[in-house]
Order: structure tokens, then sequence, then C-alpha cells
């Protein structure tokens, strides 16, 4: 369903904002309109990290420099808790009006704060409609769906996966899936160990698939032990950027988990 981009009662606000964190670029673009956004992060337009990619394409970089952001005379600077203390602290010194978002763990959460930054930017409206959308979508995906949650394992490079009081477990949890790691004790990012996997066999294998350059990270999952594993359970290639931050397309994963659920009956 497309959804209007703005009405007009969602003309107030910033218009001149900037970006410097991925997941606040990708907010950005899916609320407010391009004329309105000076400038986001070299990762907005990077297919592998950013969903909206296609929409970042010709908006200008900047590389979270203070002085190229002042340069760009904004009226509202978008930051993350992992943008450099010291660009933040001195953007306040100087008095430019910076939102600080935080890390949702749940989709309780990323309601809150698309409706945050869209009261921030003056498109109430818009945020509101982007989380009915949502809402629908996902209630949608699981119509139906009855009986036992079948168990998951989201695994990573270098073995990491996501356990209790993280986004990534509220979307399992979403989908009609328990997840392993919560099962096996994780909380927040941990390891689950290939022992782990081979021991309880989860109905479903979801590889979060993010970088995929050669290192001895990534090599983990070419490992032997995960190839037997994924020749006897249904494997979900997850794009990383999917649930990599918080939004509107965390419906997409959704989906996609849904579907793989519904098929292992």
């Amino acid at each position: 369903m497309m959804i209007p981009l703005t009405t007009p009662a969602d003309q107030a606000g910033p218009q001149r904002v900037v970006s410097v964190n991925l997941c606040a670029d990708v907010l950005l673009l899916a609320l407010l309109p391009r004329d309105r956004i000076v400038s986001l992060s070299p990762y907005a337009a990077d297919d592998a990290m950013s969903p909206l990619a296609a929409q970042a394409l010709g908006i200008a970089v900047n590389h979270a420099q203070v002085e190229e952001i002042i340069s760009l005379q904004p009226d509202l600077v978008l930051a993350g808790h992992f943008n450099g203390p010291e660009m933040l602290a001195l953007l306040r010194r100087l008095h430019v009006p910076l939102l600080v978002l935080d890390v949702p763990s749940s989709i309780a959460q990323t309601r809150a704060q698309i409706q945050q930054l869209a009261s921030a930017l003056g498109v109430e409206s818009r945020g509101e409609r982007l989380i009915a959308d949502m809402d629908l979508r996902m209630a949608a995906a699981v119509r139906g769906v009855a009986g036992t949650a079948p168990v998951a394992a989201v695994f990573r490079a270098n073995g990491f996966t996501a356990g209790a009081g993280t986004l990534i477990d509220d979307l399992l949890v979403a989908a009609r899936l328990d997840n392993l790691a919560r099962r096996a004790g994780i909380r927040g990012w941990g390891t689950l160990g290939l022992e782990t996997l081979l021991l309880d066999r989860p109905a479903l294998l979801v590889l979060d698939v993010g970088d995929t350059h050669p290192s001895l990270a990534t090599a983990g999952l070419n490992h032997p032990a995960l190839h037997a594993l994924a020749a006897r359970v249904p494997v979900l290639r997850m794009p990383a950027k999917l649930w990599l931050c918080a939004g509107p397309w965390m419906t997409d994963a959704v989906e996609r988990l849904a579907i793989a659920r519904r098929a292992l009956h």
C-alpha cells in the first residue's frame, strides 16, 4: 500500500534536517520529503545496510564532522547514541538543534520512536500512518497461525545471535516463533555455539545475511557443521537491513519469518 509522504498538515517543522546515523537516516527518509533532507550518513545509500538505499541516492553525504554539519546550516540534526560523544557535546555547546535517538529493543519502542521523530519533524500524521500500516501488515502475516511456536535460531557472522530483550527476539515472537537464544539464557547480543545448534536442532535456521566479504567472522557461516544442519532443517536467509534498524521495514522481516513458519507445517 502506497502511503502519501505528507499531507497539508505535515508542512510545519524543521526544513533543513541533517542525519549522521544510519538508523536516523532511514527513519528520516520514511518520514520526510527529500527537499527537507540536507544530508545523510554514508551508509544511507548502502544497499547491504539500508532498507531505503534507493531513496537516499542523490542526497548529500556527511561524515559526522562538526565543521561540515555547521556549514550545512541545519535546523535539526539527528544522531544516535553510538555517534561520538565529543561530537554530540560540541554540537550542544554550539546550540545546534539536536535529537539523539535511542536504540529500540521492541516493536512497541519502535512505534514510540516513530511518533517521537514524527513529532519533532512536524509530520505527526505521516508517522501515525506508518505505524498503522506496519501494525496491519504484521497482524495479517500471522492471521490464522495457531499452535505451539516452533523454535527458530538466528545465526550471523562470528556466531552472534540475538537473545531476550532485543528487537530481533520481539520480531520472532511477532511471527509466532520461539527464539533458541532466549531459551539458551542469552540476554541481549551473545554467541550461539554450533554445538548448541546441533544439539537443540531448531525447527528453523535464520541466517542473518549482512556482511558477505570474506573474513574470519563470516567464515563461520561456511562451517561444515552448519551446512549439515542446514541440510536437515529449513533455512531462511534474512537480509540484515530488514532488522538492523527499527522502523516500518521490519514488517518485511516479520512477513518472511511468518511465511517460513507456516511452511513448517
